[in-house]
């Protein structure tokens, strides 16, 4: 279920730039959720040619946790 991290809160918004802010904060901590599955699925490493690197989604994850982190302050 989408938003499931909001169950129990109780928010006051009261213009429709916050109501878009919060639904892009949610969106992004969806997607940073799925990101982190995805990375523990596949292995926080992955083997390349080149040899190991780390997964090319960990990068992506961490920038929409640090965007929930800003859009929330």
């Amino acid at each position: 279920m989408p938003f499931e991290w909001l169950r129990g809160w109780t928010l006051q918004i009261d213009d429709s730039a916050g109501c878009e802010l919060l639904a892009q904060a949610c969106t992004a901590l969806d997607r940073a959720e799925g990101l982190a599955e995805r990375i523990a699925a596949d292995g926080e490493v992955i083997h390349t040619e080149a040899g190991p690197k780390a997964h090319p989604a960990v990068k992506d994850e961490i920038a929409c946790r640090a965007f929930v982190c800003r859009a929330l302050v």
